[in-house]
C-alpha cells in the first residue's frame, strides 16, 4: 500500500479474469431476477462503486473487512479505498490533513461533507439527488 496516501481516485479498473466473470455473472443474475438484487443495485447500474460492492461481497479479505468504503460510508482505520463521488474536491484536502496528522491510523476519520447519515445508502442518495447539476442515481 502507498505510504503517502490511503485514498484512491480515478477512472478505470485492473481486474483479474475471475473477478470480471464474478461481476458479470452477478449483474446478469440481478438483471434477470431483480428480487434477488440488493436494494442498492438498481441505483448504481455499472457505476464504479457497484463493481467494488460486488467484489467486496465475494473477495473480502479475512483480516481487513472494511478496506473498501462506499460513497455513503465512514472511513475507519482499515479503509484503503473510498469512493468519493461528488464530494471528492472537498474531501481530498481534509483526508490529506487527517492522514498527515496520524488520525487515520487510530480512529474513524471524517471523509464526507454532505448532509447525510454515514453508512446509510438511502440518506446519501436522497442528499445527492437534491444537488444541482448532479445526475440522479
Amino acid at each position: 500500500m502507498c505510504q503517502c496516501c490511503r485514498y484512491l481516485a480515478g477512472w478505470g479498473y485492473l481486474l483479474s479474469q475471475d473477478a470480471v466473470q464474478l461481476v458479470v455473472s452477478r449483474v446478469e443474475l440481478y438483471e434477470q431476477q431483480p428480487d434477488k438484487a440488493p436494494g442498492w443495485f438498481a441505483g448504481l447500474h455499472w457505476e464504479d462503486v457497484l463493481v467494488g460492492l460486488l467484489l467486496h461481497e465475494y473477495a473480502q479479505p479475512q483480516n481487513r473487512p472494511d478496506e473498501f468504503r462506499a460513497a455513503w460510508d465512514s472511513c475507519n482505520a482499515g479503509a484503503v479505498v473510498k469512493h468519493m463521488d461528488v464530494e471528492a474536491l472537498e474531501v481530498f484536502p481534509m483526508l490529506y490533513t487527517q492522514e498527515n496528522g496520524g488520525a487515520w491510523d487510530v480512529q474513524t476519520v471524517k471523509c464526507q461533507v454532505g448532509g447525510y447519515s454515514p453508512g446509510d445508502y438511502w440518506s446519501w442518495k436522497h442528499w445527492r439527488d437534491t444537488l444541482e447539476d448532479v445526475l440522479r442515481v
